[in-house]
């Protein structure tokens, strides 16, 4: 019987006792440069990775990265559990040239950090950037309608698929997973300079996104290769779904207050502490005990407020972003 229990990283390889390891293994397979992309899923990730590697900026695999696999597939893969092997695999499919570019939840960040030392892994890095989702109810829709289909590309989905989602409650765990990504990657990074893009942009501005994109890290191209990234790429307007303004519009009357929230966000203002206080209304029918408590309360595991950092920056990409990671 094949084992499909899905584990993280940390529970399968042994951590560097020496704290070496990262660092050697990138010397060793002639890396220079290490870029790292947080992301908080659904959020044009998969797009904008994409219209990079059309320009030779990341590898087309440079999508989510030490991420969850099967206990199957890790004992197929790396039955030995070294951890220096399933390195240089990770390094071997988000690579392009000498740059070692890959994008991560800040939990998978994290799980790597257990393993290689996190200092090590934020040290390395030349350049952070963040992709977040303005609106996000949108965003908690499309977590919600991919994981009551099991479709993650919707593009090829028909109508019945696209309204599986009939209660507006539905979306309170996925506005509260979304809310605590932000704030625990914006604690991650801490002192870190990161530029954040946004998922919005990339519908209205997505030559100039990309040039945003290019130029924080430093990466000219010409132009006739920057007008190639887009030919055989969807734009993000051709994926919105019919039955998505109903349902958008059904969260809106059930919970009256995100439409403030939205705007906020809007204007630059995550309103992390704010979308907790909320959702801990929603969940348990009175708000926290008090103010500074309101963006821990309703956030598993607790966090505390952090300064929301980054909120006024450029742009990002938008489109359905990929589950896998390696070509496995």
């Amino acid at each position: 019987m094949s084992d499909t229990t899905t584990i993280q990283i940390k529970d399968y390889f042994e951590p560097d006792p020496t704290g070496t390891l990262f660092r050697s293994v990138l010397d060793a397979e002639g890396i220079k440069t290490v870029n790292i992309c947080l992301i908080s899923g659904r959020c044009g990730s998969t797009y904008l990775g994409h219209l990079g590697a059309s320009v030779g900026l990341n590898s087309t695999l440079a999508q989510e990265t030490f991420h969850e696999l099967t206990a199957e597939v890790f004992a197929e893969v790396f039955p030995e559990r070294d951890l220096a092997i399933y390195l240089r695999y990770v390094i071997d499919h988000c690579r392009a040239g000498n740059r070692f570019f890959f994008q991560a939840t800040p939990y998978r960040l994290q799980a790597a950090g257990h393993l290689f030392g996190l200092e090590n892994i934020l040290d390395s890095c030349t350049c952070f950037s963040v992709i977040f989702r303005r609106n996000i109810l949108s965003q908690a829709l499309s977590y919600e309608e991919a994981a009551s289909t099991g479709v993650w590309h919707n593009r090829g989905l028909d109508a019945a698929q696209q309204s599986r989602i009939t209660d507006p409650r539905n979306v309170l765990p996925w506005l509260e997973m979304i809310n605590n990504i932000e704030i625990e990657t914006q604690s991650l990074l801490g002192t870190f300079a990161y530029q954040t893009y946004y998922y919005e942009d990339i519908a209205s501005q997505p030559m100039e996104t990309l040039l945003a994109y290019l130029n924080q890290h430093n990466f000219p191209v010409s132009l006739d290769r920057l007008q190639g990234a887009f030919k055989s790429k969807d734009n993000p307007k051709k994926l919105l779904k019919p039955g998505f303004a109903r349902l958008y519009l059904s969260c809106l009357e059930e919970f009256p207050w995100i439409s403030a929230i939205l705007q906020r966000r809007t204007n630059g203002d995550l309103c992390n502490q704010e979308i907790a206080r909320r959702i801990h209304t929603e969940r348990f029918g009175e708000p926290p005990e008090s103010a500074a408590n309101a963006g821990t309360q309703a956030v598993t595991p607790a966090l505390s407020a952090v300064e929301n950092r980054g909120a006024k920056s450029l742009m990002t990409h938008s489109g359905s972003r990929l589950r896998r990671l390696f070509g496995i």
